[in-house]
């Protein structure tokens, strides 16, 4: 029988790409518009997050300016300090030659930081030379102006000025004396010009043992060696840094260098004048203005401001070109590869539209095969007008082969032909299918024990494995939690012993002793580590249990606190208690009698309060609406001692309670009721076997239907002697 079919090229000319009713077109369109969406949505969310870089990378470049110019200043005030403690242990060795003081300061001269001008110190009156009112060796760089004062050294130093300023400038008059004297510490001073050099001054007042003003030590710093350090570009060969004083006075502001050589008050400069309003008393931060960004930060020493300024378009320019370039980029490609995919689904739809045509044709034959060689009694039962086939195949009636629309409604109408025919095929074959069921009941059968058998085995041999793979891990965690405790003890006596003698540690160890909260360290870190030991001891008899405790523990009984398990075991599981979206609070009464010491495992004791803890908040979260509104759900734990032999602990509960045929099981092994995945059916039987076997004690439960649960445990205080055989045998 010759079939009819729609050849590929009439197809492909009928569903081209460009035609408006194809398939192809019609999902190219879907696809871009809700692929452009969500590209710009995209590029929209990274441009913020290339902006919040580009911001921190200004912040950065900050910091470390910043940070450069702290560790100058601060080796500055190191230098003056440790000048003002030399010439201190001089005075005390009752040393009073002016020109031993003079060799002091020369060498602290020589050996000054980057930013020094000069070292120098002056004494108070008579006090260190006792037969000179006034003495300041004052020792400088030469700069080469017939106004300096002092004499040059002889070679090799021709380039070093030397300057007694009590003869020169009378120093005991001058502010730069009476400021810090009068402040009774060290003092930046207000930045002067000198020679054409911004400065500022170090000075600091120190004193002898009966508290008695000796002098002052001081450093003049070049404050125009720290604009040369910051005169560069913050990112991407854009923006500036600036220098400001405490008071807002510029010492740097390179768009306008004038302003800052005469130190032009912040206030009183347009673009400033916001940003230093906004700054007040912050120490950090980053402000937008005048369309840039200033990042600042204060010099704590000084009191400084550093001023990283980049205008917004060089920040944010570079970050929407590249959002841009990427969405543009993204969409180009994801155009190539929809109308690639489109016309890869069309040329896989035309061979599949001839391929169902061919299929009907093939069908009916087909049906009319399996009529004829069907049995005639059966044939008698089949819709006869459905299934009545023309004399010969070749009279077989051909389905439509008409295509209209686009290539889905071509399927659907040869899928509708061809789910015509499958009715008629399912009703021969049930007929077949009827001789078939009991056979295959039987196969089903027999599969369902094959794969019931396959699962036991490989649930014995995935629980070995996963309890062999957990072992060694925990075992490495538990053996270091002790060595852990150890540092940690050592490092905080040592943090104990530093604080003992050093009463005053510097501002930057102060503030960081705040930031750390190191009281509340000392005492977390202990609670913490007990956490995590009483963890690792959990998951330890874990996986013993599941190896059903083969293996010999060297651990022996001991006495214990029970009550220090129970509030253990109720410590880790705490943020169960709390509330949360799937219940209330659940409160816990304690009702605690006085306990002896009790001889046990108190490992395996733990594990078993951890094991009735967790059941009973389970009971509790599970909770029907009619108990949760008539009482707060509930923990109870009592102890008590029933006589010289025995104690008793009770762990109970106001949930929803158990039927006596749940009860009687609950400690069989694998018996649960809680759901896949949540349960293993092990704590309850694995507890029973810890107080039965191990401790020679009984377990057991009462409980009713909506009445709550109780289950007691009694324990002999003193155990009898086992055997090593029996120690661990649960």
């Amino acid at each position: 029988m010759k079939i009819p079919l729609i050849s590929n090229f009439s197809l492909s000319r009928q569903y081209s790409l460009l035609k408006s009713k194809s398939l192809g077109f019609r999902l190219l369109l879907c696809v871009l518009g809700t692929a452009l969406l969500a590209t710009s949505a995209m590029s929209c969310l990274f441009y913020f997050v290339l902006a919040d870089a580009a911001q921190d990378e200004i912040v950065g470049q900050l910091n470390m300016r910043s940070r450069l110019v702290e560790e100058e200043l601060a080796q500055t005030e190191t230098h003056t300090i440790a000048l003002a403690d030399a010439v201190t242990i001089m005075h005390q060795s009752e040393i009073i030659e002016s020109e031993r003081y003079k060799d002091l300061v020369f060498r602290f001269f020589q050996n000054r930081s980057d930013l020094a001008m000069s070292v120098y110190f002056g004494q108070a009156s008579a006090q260190i030379i006792p037969n000179r009112q006034g003495f300041l060796p004052y020792f400088y760089p030469d700069q080469n102006d017939g106004d300096d004062l002092g004499i040059l050294l002889s070679p090799p130093y021709q380039n070093i000025r030397y300057s007694e300023l009590f003869a020169d400038d009378n120093y005991l008059i001058q502010d730069y004396y009476q400021t810090p004297v009068a402040a009774g510490e060290a003092v930046w001073m207000e930045p002067f010009d000198w020679h054409g050099i911004t400065m500022t001054s170090l000075i600091m007042p120190f004193y002898g043992e009966d508290k008695q003003l000796l002098g002052i030590a001081g450093t003049d710093v070049n404050v125009t060696a720290i604009n040369e350090w910051l005169d560069r570009d913050v990112v991407n060969g854009k923006g500036y840094f600036a220098l400001i004083t405490r008071d807002g006075n510029l010492l740097g502001y390179p768009p306008n260098t004038d302003l800052a050589e005469s130190r032009q008050n912040a206030m009183d400069v347009g673009e400033l004048k916001p940003v230093w309003a906004a700054i007040g008393e912050n120490n950090e931060g980053l402000i937008q203005s005048n369309g840039a960004f200033w990042a600042y930060r204060r010099i704590n020493s000084t009191g400084w401001i550093v001023l990283a300024v980049v205008p917004r378009w060089a920040v944010l320019g570079r970050v929407l070109l590249i959002t841009l370039g990427g969405a543009l980029g993204g969409g180009a490609l994801l155009s190539v590869v929809v109308v690639r995919f489109v016309n890869q689904l069309n040329s896989r739809l035309r061979p599949l539209i001839a391929t169902c045509q061919q299929l009907i044709a093939t069908d009916t034959q087909r049906m009319q095969r399996l009529r004829s060689e069907m049995p005639s009694e059966m044939a008698l039962t089949l819709d006869e007008p459905s299934l009545e086939a023309p004399e010969s195949p070749a009279q077989a009636p051909l389905p439509s082969t008409a295509v209209e629309g686009d290539e889905l409604n071509a399927l659907s109408g040869l899928f509708a032909q061809m789910s015509h025919q499958l009715q008629q095929s399912f009703v021969v074959l049930e007929a077949s299918n009827a001789q078939l069921n009991t056979l295959l009941a039987e196969v089903k059968s027999s599969q369902s024990q094959l794969i019931q058998s396959e699962k036991m085995s490989a649930l014995g041999e995935l629980v070995a494995g996963i309890a062999h793979e957990i072992n060694n891990p925990v075992n490495f965690i538990h053996g270091n939690l002790s060595h852990i405790n150890v540092y940690m003890q050592e490092l905080i006596a040592l943090i104990d012993a530093y604080q003992s003698h050093v009463l005053q540690p510097p501002p930057e160890i102060e503030g960081l002793l705040e930031d750390i909260d190191l009281e509340f360290l000392n005492k977390d870190l202990a609670k913490l580590l007990a956490s995590m030991r009483m963890g690792t001891n959990r998951i330890r008899q874990i996986v013993l249990s599941l190896r059903n405790f083969s293996r010999m523990d060297e651990a022996e009984f001991k006495q214990v606190d029970l009550h220090e398990g129970l509030d253990s075991s109720l410590l880790i599981l705490q943020h169960r208690l709390k509330d949360s979206p799937d219940h209330g609070t659940i409160d816990v009464v304690k009702d605690y009698a006085q306990l002896p010491p009790v001889e046990c495992y108190a490992g395996q004791v733990n594990q078993v309060f951890m094991n009735l803890l967790a059941n009973a908040i389970d009971a509790l979260e599970g909770r029907d609406g009619s108990q949760a509104g008539a009482m707060a759900a509930t923990l109870w734990l009592s102890t008590q001692q029933i006589d010289d032999e025995r104690v008793r602990i009770i762990v109970a509960d106001n949930g929803s309670g158990m039927t006596e045929e749940v009860r009687s099981r609950i400690f069989n092994p694998f018996f649960t009721t809680k759901p896949v995945g949540k349960g293993t059916g092990l704590g309850l039987s694995i507890s029973y076997k810890i107080i039965t076997e191990s401790h020679h004690g009984n377990l057991w439960c009462d409980s009713e239907v909506n009445g709550g649960t109780k289950f007691v445990i009694e324990l002999p205080i003193k155990q009898a002697e086992v055997n090593v055989e029996d120690k661990f045998k649960v």
